[in-house]
């Protein structure tokens, strides 16, 4: 039996985990709605917490009615406790709310939020099913508008089947394989696609699946005509470090007039993902604008700057007092062992950190590698190699790019500059 299994007239049935938390909060909510919110919320955390309890047994011992399905669907107790803890886990975690607040919070959920049998019903599911089919009625737009997210490179299938293979495949259709890239187009194809989100820099502009390959003389099948890579991998925009093309350049027609955001980074920051993704369809709902993207697809609020210009050893750059050797510990800015802080815009090794403003490469004291940008990681490499240093303004320069008051400063920054460059060029070379 799969894990988190349910039997199902006494055979087992592969009741799937993405399904099963649906039930559960389902089944919670109507509880709630039938205990009546005011009562809930008058309950001890310690009565909230037995109420669960004996909610988890009771559908372990009695199950749940579910749509097409002719006998009750018992769910392990265990699942439902491990996943409603999670959910509290989160509330508290995620929104500051103390523990003591949970009968006022479940009330509120009992309140505010309708039940979701119409999800069920959606899936006109007959037990047991495969994970395929959510894709095929999303497709066929009977699970509601939807926002597609990518995760991963997607590759040339094409350039496989002329090897007589394919790269990755979900489910069978006509006895042929359904790949991975032929779902992408078919689902953003449906009218019930409403944005497209990928997630990831290798989802957003191929990342390192379409890296270039040195040794071609080991690809006994060689490479695509058009690509370096093997794979033939591409995002969902372009990569013009690359010179690839992605999705959106490739298939025009399916992706015209649809919301397209890129969220990389290798991996990507999951405070990214989730705000990105509130953002969007907050936006399709017409409750707010549509966000700003750059010229690479990505959101603004999160990637209009760069690491230098958020970087906590900033201070150090300004002073030309840079670390010597990778892995010192130190606060020294980590320009002349090779961050690419200057040249990359990324919030995460800066100001906003990994996870709630903390860690992230150049606050754990490792370099910038690039990956939140297109040419990752082909031309970030070596990622110990130093960027070239910086060339000081000249007062043209200065006057272009509409700098006030350079005057009688210039002299004094220039001069300034010299010498600040001067030791940045000596750590650089590896001076004391």
């Amino acid at each position: 039996m799969p894990q988190w299994g349910v039997e199902i007239d006494g055979k087992p049935g592969s009741f799937i985990k993405f399904a099963m938390p649906v039930v559960v909060i389902n089944e919670l909510i109507k509880l709630l709605k039938e205990v009546g919110p005011e009562k809930v919320e008058k309950l001890s955390v310690t009565d909230v917490l037995k109420v669960v309890h004996d909610f988890a047994a009771k559908l372990e011992t009695e199950g749940v009615r579910i749509p097409t399905v002719p006998t009750p669907v018992k769910i392990p107790s265990d699942f439902t406790l491990t996943f409603i803890t999670s959910i509290v886990k989160d509330i508290t975690r995620l929104y500051g709310v103390p523990l003591e607040a949970l009968p006022k919070v479940l009330a509120n959920l009992a309140r505010n939020l309708g039940p979701l049998t119409d999800i069920l019903d959606g899936y006109a599911m007959s037990w047991p099913f495969e994970s395929v089919d959510v894709l095929r009625l999303a497709e066929k737009g009977k699970l509601g508008d939807f926002v597609l997210v990518i995760e991963g490179a997607i590759p040339d299938e094409e350039w496989a089947k002329r090897r007589e293979g394919w790269f990755s495949m979900v489910g069978m259709e006509h006895e042929k394989p359904i790949t991975c890239t032929d779902w992408i187009l078919r689902l953003a194809s449906s009218d019930k696609c409403k944005a497209v989100v990928a997630v990831g820099t290798c989802a957003s502009y191929g990342g390192l699946p379409a890296n270039k390959v040195y040794q071609v003389e080991q690809m006994p099948l060689g490479l695509p005509e058009w690509s370096p890579s093997p794979t033939g991998a591409v995002g969902l925009f372009d990569d013009p470090i690359k010179g690839i093309k992605g999705l959106k350049s490739l298939y025009p027609d399916i992706f015209r007039g649809k919301l397209c955001i890129a969220v990389p980074g290798c991996p990507a920051n999951g405070n990214a993902i989730l705000r990105t993704l509130a953002v969007a369809v907050l936006a399709l709902k017409g409750l707010m604008p549509v966000p700003e993207l750059d010229e690479y697809g990505r959101p603004k609020f999160l990637f209009a700057q760069t690491l230098h210009e958020q970087c906590p050893r900033a201070g150090s750059y300004a002073a030309g007092d840079l670390r010597k050797h990778p892995g010192d510990p130190d606060y020294r800015c980590l320009f002349a062992v090779g961050c690419k802080g200057p040249v990359v815009n990324c919030p995460f090794g800066g100001k906003l950190g990994w996870i709630n403003g903390v860690a992230g490469c150049v606050k754990q004291g490792a370099v910038c590698i690039g990956c939140t940008m297109p040419g990752f990681s082909d031309h970030y490499e070596p990622f110990f190699k130093p960027l070239p240093p910086p060339t000081p303004l000249t007062a043209a320069q200065a006057t272009a790019a509409g700098i006030a008051a350079v005057g009688a400063g210039i002299g004094i920054a220039a001069a300034m500059a010299k010498v600040i460059k001067a030791k940045r060029e000596k750590a650089v070379a590896g001076g004391e």
